[in-house]
């Protein structure tokens, strides 16, 4: 079988070749499907295709988000038939085969009838939301000052206003405070990054937040979300650092001593896929209500997903991610764009 795949094949050279696809008899626990629609994950992506992630090597794969339609499947798979549309952690690829490992980044699901392929599309990066989300110890009352708003950051500022907690979200860049403020966040900062802290103080009366996000994964904006936070405060780290960072420790570390801080790692992949004997918590439960959200529009895919396009522009896709950021919020990939 023939299949168009989208590959970085150089640093800032992203491209569609042509590919075959493995047609031997498929494993227990694998399926082969058809891509409809992929989602880009920013940061992970954009580290691999500007050389940010020390030490990755090309030509490289990217994507881990994708929505399609099962064409084969292996006696395992018993919660799925062919023809069933379905959440994968695949490549951007347009026919691939792929393993359920049950675990993060190993995932078949089925998707839910009443969502569109779009929507469904969201799922899983709102899955790494609701992980931080719930990692966190929040309280009736709390502040929570959301530092980032990329996709993962307006998502994890929905879920915790969701939660019943005051957010404060924080985005230097305006289209993405004024995304935010459409997707119905009450309490919006656009302010340059060294006002971040002044602004979050102001709001909470100097006292700080309860919660405080880093979304950017970027060391800098960890140190201000630290900086943000209020005496016995819990700071969320969702994102991940990839680039280095040149400063003196010390104050921060003295300001997590002395305000007695939790620093809480939130990569996804915190609770098991099935509910566990001591724990309600669990990705299956996640997902339901992740799907559930963005059926009752709490998460309103339409809104986020600023430009869908075909897999023949990737290199576009990308270099707006990365240079137009104030135009190219989230960008979901058409395969069906490719048959037309």
């Amino acid at each position: 079988m023939n299949s168009k795949d989208i590959i970085v094949s150089g640093l800032k050279d992203v491209r569609l070749i042509d590919n075959k696809v493995d047609e031997s008899p498929l494993k227990y626990n694998e399926a082969l499907i058809e891509n409809e629609v992929s989602l880009i994950s920013p940061g992970t992506e954009l580290s691999r295709v500007y050389g940010i992630k020390q030490g990755v090597e090309y030509p490289v794969y990217t994507g881990y988000i994708c929505i399609g339609k099962i064409l084969e499947k292996g006696e395992g798979l018993e919660d799925i038939k062919v023809g069933d549309r379905v959440l994968f952690n695949g490549n951007h690829k347009q026919y691939q085969r792929f393993t359920h490992g049950g675990k993060n980044l190993e995932l078949i699901v089925k998707v839910d009838d009443e969502l569109s392929s779009f929507d469904a599309s969201l799922t899983y990066i709102s899955l790494i939301a609701i992980n931080g989300v719930l990692a966190t110890d929040i309280k009736l009352g709390d502040t929570v000052a959301v530092i980032g708003l990329g996709i993962i950051g307006i998502i994890t500022s929905l879920l915790y206003q969701l939660a019943g907690a005051r957010v404060i979200a924080v985005d230097p860049v305006k289209s993405r405070t004024d995304l935010a403020t459409n997707l119905g966040i009450k309490e919006i900062v656009n302010c340059e990054p060294e006002k971040i802290v002044e602004e979050v103080l102001r709001l909470t009366s100097d006292r700080g937040a309860d919660i405080t996000v880093d979304t950017a994964g970027n060391s800098g904006a960890i140190i201000t979300a630290i900086n943000c936070a209020g005496l016995n405060g819990q700071v969320l780290l969702t994102g991940s650092p990839r680039s280095s960072h040149i400063g003196d420790i010390n104050p921060v570390l003295n300001r997590v001593h002395m305000k007695m801080l939790k620093i809480i790692g939130g990569f996804n992949g915190l609770f098991p896929y099935y509910e566990t004997e001591g724990s309600r918590l669990c990705v299956e439960r996640n997902l339901k209500y992740i799907m559930k959200c963005l059926k009752n529009k709490d998460i309103d895919a339409s809104k986020i997903i600023s430009h869908v396009m075909s897999p023949t522009e990737c290199q576009q896709a990308y270099k707006g991610l990365m240079e137009e950021k104030d135009i190219y919020q989230c960008v979901a990939f058409d395969w069906k764009k490719l048959n037309k």
